[in-house]
């Protein structure tokens, strides 16, 4: 889910888009086309990660190779070069996020608040399409096991369960608080973040105008129904393992804020609309609608 349009990967790995196509994020490349799979090397499409006029896949040939294709805004000669094994992409606003295989992260695109490339060192955040991503103090940043980008910042979750941010910070999005330890799973929103820590408690910090970040008081507590947690925006969600959805925050005429009548596994949050995936039951008749 994007700022303004949706993208789904097939079966087939193929790829569709609906929704704006001002900067020509719809005019999905041609190798993610059925008619020429038959004649390329791809094997599988991974993922699909939207900003806010521009997309990035991630996807493998037949020999496993990772690769990054980028389109709309940022067209593919953006994306940095020779990055080897990747395991995971990240578009914000303006900028993308890869995490590779060493536990490194790269960053490029909109640099203005070092949302993609952190504090600038010597042989690290350097580069006019990207670099290695470095903390608050410059060091390199090797043992990241997920990332998120946000609107003009970055999270990463490193191996002890700790989270680290860097980029805008006029909100504190990027000021950790000390109770993000034990984490599970982040999510960066426009200008505030959630974290699910692994005893279920949910934590947010940033930008409350909306109360995005007042997290529900069943959720401040540990709790072993939580699933997970996702940003939308100025909006908050999570859900739990029954397949309910919970939501806080957001423009009070925001359609968000209509939880769907089905059971679901997992949500993928646009700047003002979600889709939601492995729907495991439905709660009333009718057909799943985003």
């Amino acid at each position: 889910a994007g700022y303004n349009n949706s993208f789904v990967i097939l079966e087939n790995d193929t790829i569709q888009g609906w929704g704006s196509n001002s900067h020509q994020q719809l005019s999905v490349p041609s190798e993610f086309n059925h008619s020429d799979l038959t004649t390329t090397l791809i094997k599988n499409v991974e993922k699909i990660s939207i900003g806010s006029n521009h997309v990035i896949a991630l996807y493998q040939d037949n020999n496993s190779n990772t690769y990054i294709k980028s389109w709309g805004s940022y067209s593919e000669d953006t994306v940095p070069m020779n990055l080897g094994v990747v395991k995971d992409i990240s578009a914000g606003s303006l900028h993308n996020l890869a995490l590779l295989n060493d536990g490194t992260v790269v960053g490029w695109g909109d640099n203005q608040h070092g949302q993609a490339k952190g504090v600038a060192s010597s042989g690290l955040a350097t580069g006019v399409f990207g670099g290695n991503v470095s903390g608050a103090a410059g060091e390199l940043l090797d043992d990241v096991t997920a990332i998120s980008a946000g609107g003009n910042h970055s999270l990463a979750l490193r191996n002890d369960s700790g989270v680290v941010a860097w980029g805008s910070n006029y909100t504190n999005q990027c000021t950790i608080p000390s109770s993000a330890t034990g984490v599970v799973q982040i999510s960066a929103g426009l200008n505030h973040n959630l974290a699910l820590r692994e005893d279920g408690v949910v934590i947010a910090w940033g930008d409350n105008g909306l109360g995005q970040v007042d997290v529900p008081s069943g959720l401040s507590v540990p709790n072993a129904e939580i699933s997970g947690v996702a940003t939308a925006g100025n909006a908050s969600l999570a859900w739990t393992v029954s397949g309910s959805i919970i939501q806080w925050g957001g423009p009070q005429n925001s359609k968000i804020k209509t939880a769907p009548s089905y059971d679901i596994k997992n949500i993928y949050c646009g700047l003002e609309h979600c889709i939601s995936t492995n729907i495991s039951g439905m709660r009333s008749e009718g057909v799943p609608v985003l």
